[in-house]
Formats: C-alpha cells, structure tokens, sequence
C-alpha cells in the first residue's frame, strides 16, 4: 500500500511540475515571442531539463550502510515533498514576480 502511495504522490508531482511549467512558459517565455507550450511539452522539457542537470551523485546509490525499510521510507518521503514544494514554491515566486511584470491587481 505504501508502494502506491508513493506511485500517485510521484506522478501527482510530475504533473504538478508540468502544470508549472506551462504557466512559467506563459509568463516569462511567451511575451518574448516563443510558441506556446502544452502540458506534453512541458514534461519533456521538464524531463530533459533534469536529465541534463541531474547530477550523478544525485541518483548513483551511495555505498553506506544497509539502509532499514523506515530509512528507506523516510527518505523516499523526503524526496516527495522537496519534489512538490520545489514545484510550489517555484509558481508562487513566479507568480509574484509575474503580477510585478503586469501590474497587481
């Protein structure tokens, strides 16, 4: 069951980075002149973007001690919510300085 969970909570954020990416797009890319973006788009950009920048370390395992299953659980959690809140954090901040470009309402 928490196998599931943590399946749904993945793609829920990856699609919540699509959804980002797409407003991002809007903001910021559009008014230059660039083409609009769809959702698709936005999630093979999103993945070729972390494909080139992931750093090795980052998904080669760690030659540490055997990890317990609670370990292994709490840093599967960590990963999930730095994943959304990264997500979250990034719209919010684009948002304001979005509404600094066009004006508060």
């Amino acid at each position: 069951m928490k196998k599931l969970f943590y399946v749904v909570t993945f793609l829920i954020g990856f699609a919540l980075n699509g959804f980002v990416l797409v407003d991002l797009w809007a903001w910021f890319v559009l008014p230059l002149g660039a083409p609009t973006v769809s959702f698709a788009h936005a999630i093979g950009l999103d993945l070729l973007v972390t494909y080139v920048v992931q750093r090795r370390s980052d998904v080669e395992p760690t030659k540490k001690k055997k990890q317990s299953e609670a370990e292994r659980d709490t840093e599967i959690q960590t990963r999930l919510v730095v994943m959304l809140t990264r997500s979250l954090v990034a719209w919010c901040v684009g948002y304001v300085a979005h509404l600094g470009m066009v004006g508060w309402p």
